[in-house]
Formats: structure tokens, sequence, C-alpha cells
């Protein structure tokens, strides 16, 4: 059934800041979850250096180099409970790679699981959730544009 957000607004019983952000107690279960908010902003990183980066285990990161390189960038490790979304915007075929931090893995419902992802094209995205401080699960890859691509494996680094 669809709620407005004066609806959900309504269904707050714990006051976080007045009555525009709160928690709620959801029926039939009885869990609580914040309620008031229209959505929640996350980080956007553009990644656009040709050495090495760090992205960040949260929001959103866009893959935006230019030029040719071969430096792998770094996803810090998962934080529980967390989602990340990573995504090349830019037109290079000649592929993003994305190092998971020492001891992490992305896993997927193929029983496989990997510590690289390579990104080939423009478009080529990932979702990942986080399900323990080591293990990112893949919850969408997805080629957005024709001709894009993304490939899970292990490296030895």
């Amino acid at each position: 059934m669809p709620q407005s957000l004066d609806q959900l607004k309504a269904q707050i019983k714990s006051q976080i800041y007045g009555r525009r952000f709160g928690i709620d107690n959801y029926r039939p279960v009885a869990e609580e979850y914040l309620v008031g908010q229209a959505d929640i902003r996350k980080t956007v990183e553009q990644i656009t250096a040709t050495g090495g980066s760090s992205l960040a285990s949260h929001g959103y990161s866009l893959l935006s180099t230019t030029t040719a390189s071969s430096a792998i960038n770094t996803l810090q490790a998962p934080v529980p409970g967390v989602d990340k979304v990573i995504l090349q915007t830019n037109t290079s075929t000649l592929g993003h790679q994305i190092q998971l931090a020492a001891g992490t893995n992305v896993g997927s419902t193929t029983g496989s699981s990997a510590n690289q992802i390579t990104f080939l094209a423009q478009g080529a995205a990932v979702r990942l959730s986080a399900i323990s401080s080591v293990l990112w699960w893949l919850t969408a890859g997805f080629p957005l544009a024709s001709g894009s691509s993304i490939y899970f494996f292990t490296s030895t680094f």
C-alpha cells in the first residue's frame, strides 16, 4: 500500500529531530525503522587520478579517468550493512581495475568469489552490499550500455 511522506511521519513513535525525522514501530513485526526523511543522500566520489586511488566503502564511485593507466584502485574494507555502487562513466575500453582490501572478497549467487573487479566500458556498474567486514555481496552487476562488461577474478597481489 502506498504511503506518503506525511503518512510515514505520522507513524513516528520516537522523534529525533522534531516530526521531521524519527523511529517508527513497523507492524506486524514490531521492527524499528527510520522514517520521515524523503531519502538518504550518499557520497559521490569521482576517480580521475591515473595513479591508484582508494575508493570509499560507501556511496558511489564514478570511474572517470580519461587516459590509459595500469593503476589499480583499491576498494576499502566493507562496513556490514552498507551498500556501495561503482560505475564507469568514461568511454575507455582499456579497463579499470578495482582491488578489494586485503582479506576481503566479493561473492555472488553462483557460489564463486573474487577479490578484483575489472570494468571494461562506459556504463559498466556493480552494486555491492557489505555482508560482513570481509565479504561484499554482488547484489547487481549490470552493463548499462551496449558493449560494456564487468569481470570478477581472484588475483595474487
